[in-house]
């Protein structure tokens, strides 16, 4: 439900996120063996299904723009789809791969980006200073920022690298060191 003003009347939206879930994954065989084969497979499935879902949605309010009021005016929609695991170059190979699959983007869908979840986690983290409609738009005004994972995206937004446990675990084995947040 959209924010009333005082009058009752509701505030006018401009832009909108549209966020999709996916519970699909890479299969087993496609992380264990990393082969093209299924790596395509299921990188198709899951990168063409989503943005096909996204893309549908928004063409359907494009040409039936009395049928969710609340959308009616909205210029610019941004997809986000949040997947359980990462889906690594989902922002910007697959692109190029599975173009031709998806099809012509709808005129109001300014971009659509993949994260998975701890990468929205971070987005949420980041949320306090940035909302997420302008993350997204600073993320869709260069192609060399749309075609960047979103961790790293986010990491630069944030103005700090976000440390990677698993590395830190290892080297406080290894070395008896762990690095802290605040780069100690």
């Amino acid at each position: 439900k959209l924010p009333e003003t005082r009058s009752g009347n509701f505030h006018k939206l401009r832009d909108t996120t549209l966020i999709e879930c996916k519970s699909s994954q890479l299969s087993i065989s496609a992380k264990a063996y990393a082969e093209g084969k299924f790596l395509r497979k299921d990188a198709e499935k899951i990168f063409v299904k989503s943005n096909r879902q996204i893309y549908d949605f928004v063409d359907y309010i494009e040409k039936h723009p009395d049928e969710i009021p609340e959308l009616k005016g909205i210029t610019d929609i941004f997809g986000l789809i949040i997947c359980y695991v990462p889906l690594y170059y989902a922002n910007s190979i697959y692109r190029i791969m599975f173009g031709k699959e998806i099809g012509a983007k709808p005129s109001k869908l300014v971009d659509c980006q993949f994260a998975c979840i701890s990468e929205f986690e971070d987005i949420l983290g980041v949320a306090a200073k940035v909302s997420i409609i302008d993350l997204l738009k600073r993320k869709a005004k260069s192609v060399d920022s749309r075609a960047a994972e979103m961790g790293q995206f986010i990491e630069k937004i944030a103005g700090r690298p976000k440390l990677n446990r698993l590395l830190c675990a290892k080297t406080k084995d290894l070395l008896g060191w762990y690095p802290s947040e605040d780069g100690d």
